[in-house]
């Protein structure tokens, strides 16, 4: 499926490449290449689960303000999809390639904003694409959901930041040889 929507046509390990075989076989032996082609297929899969969702939430109500901002956020036509009654591949495919596009984070010059492309900019973003991304991606579809009243990816951001951010801190100071507070390792 990931194949056919198009998101594996052209990995971040291929654009990070550039042509230089010694940078295509590092990303090749750190298995970056496979990591990429994993999360992306995986995000495919579950933009296809997602917008069955939303097409039975704009089944069910077809005034549903989030099911008609969603499907039309991912490129589908709320009003179409009414019409003919169900999804076809297409719409699956559609909706795989905007959600892969904006969860997986393409190294494309286009996605950068354009004080990046200048010499200067070029050397202040080179290793800051996916800090860059992932602050457009919160705005995208954790504020602006906010701001529209639904606080539910909001919710999820901060339970999710709570849940995992302490354990990777620890893992960091591990690896960087620092103590650990053993407190927080006893379990009781």
């Amino acid at each position: 499926f990931a194949k056919d929507a198009g998101v594996l046509s052209s990995t971040i390990a291929e654009d990070l490449a550039n042509g230089s075989s010694w940078t295509a076989k590092m990303l090749d032996a750190t298995q970056f290449s496979r990591v990429e082609q994993f999360n992306r297929v995986l995000a495919a899969n579950a933009a296809k689960i997602h917008t069955d969702k939303l097409f039975t939430k704009l089944i069910k109500n077809p005034n549903s303000k989030y099911a008609n901002r969603a499907l039309t956020e991912i490129g589908l036509n709320p009003e179409t999809l009414l019409s003919r009654g169900h999804l076809v591949m297409d719409d699956y495919q559609k909706a795989a390639y905007k959600i892969v596009k904006d969860t997986q984070f393409l190294t494309h010059p286009e996605d950068l904003p354009l004080f990046a492309e200048n010499s200067i900019g070029k050397v202040m973003f080179q290793f800051k694409n996916f800090a860059y991304q992932q602050a457009r991606f919160m705005k995208d579809y954790v504020f602006k959901e906010a701001a529209r009243r639904n606080i539910a990816p909001l919710l999820k951001t901060v339970i999710a930041s709570q849940i995992f951010g302490e354990p990777l801190y620890d893992i960091k100071q591990l690896i960087k040889g620092n103590k650990i507070d053993e407190a927080i390792c006893k379990l009781k």
